[in-house]
């Protein structure tokens, strides 16, 4: 019996002791890497023995390549059904003209052919008519620095005053001067009382003479270096009478409710206000 228990006791130690070993939370060294798979078949490969064959070469290249994979073109396809036109207005595939045919009259243009022009729609009315251009109306601007002080007179050369052109041509004059800033204007021939001064203007071909005398018509101490510029605006023929029905050029301003003395009216009024 003392033997027994011994062989007993033994045996649970012994599995005991197995146990603790297979229960260990470290794990194991990796196994050895397994053999090589075998390679898979190409795609060209039709019989799946790795051999390059001549039957196998589908596009003739003698390489045996993923391009020998690439089926054969398929058969083209049926066409589709034909749109309808633009002139089809009921969409049954004839051009109807002329009355009595059907309710419809695809011959929109009445040239009696049905075709893409009768998709253009009808014109539309015209619109208002636009405010007159300026294009007839030019200006030009003369420096009085040259003037000398004193000067009872002073000749400029005007290279745009050719014959042809004050032919067609009606001319206004202001003079100018700029103080704190600000723009003022004479209209000449025209005087300016707080200067004694009357100003006089003679053109031609190529030219303008500026005279100054006093406003009683004297001679006097000639040119103040008052004024800076002498601005002309030069107005096509014709084009006063069509806006405002006069061919004079202060009549038509006026008749307009332009004041000719005032430049910027008369800049505002032809649009060419700078």
């Amino acid at each position: 019996m003392k033997t027994r228990k011994h062989i007993l006791l033994g045996c649970m130690v012994l599995i005991m002791a197995v146990g603790f070993i297979s229960c260990s939370a470290e794990d194991g060294k990796d196994g050895l890497p397994g053999d090589a798979g075998v390679d898979g078949i190409a795609c060209w490969d039709t019989n799946g023995d790795g051999i390059n064959d001549t039957v196998e070469d589908i596009n003739g290249d003698e390489k045996w390549n993923a391009l020998d994979c690439i089926g054969t073109t398929g058969d083209t396809g049926a066409n589709g059904d034909n749109g309808i036109s633009c002139w089809d207005l009921n969409a049954n595939g004839i051009g109807e003209v002329g009355e009595g045919v059907s309710e419809y009259t695809e011959d929109i243009n009445g040239d009696g052919v049905v075709d893409a022009k009768d998709c253009q729609g009808k014109n539309g009315t015209n619109g208002q008519p636009g405010n007159d251009g300026n294009a007839n109306v030019q200006k030009i601007t003369i420096d009085l620095e040259p003037i000398p002080m004193g000067a009872n007179s002073h000749t400029f050369q005007v290279s745009e005053l050719t014959e042809e052109f004050l032919i067609s041509h009606t001319l206004i004059f202001h003079l100018e001067v700029e103080f704190n800033n600000s723009s003022y204007y004479l209209s000449i021939p025209g005087f300016n009382t707080g200067i004694d001064r009357n100003y006089g203007v003679i053109f031609g071909e190529g030219e303008l003479l500026l005279s100054i005398r006093n406003i009683d018509g004297s001679i006097g101490n000639g040119w103040l270096d008052y004024w800076e510029i002498l601005r002309i605006t030069a107005i096509e023929i014709g084009t006063l009478q069509n806006k405002a029905g006069h061919s004079d050029p202060v009549k038509a301003l006026k008749a307009a409710g332009v004041d000719a003395n005032d430049y910027h009216a008369v800049m505002q009024y032809f649009g060419l206000e700078d």
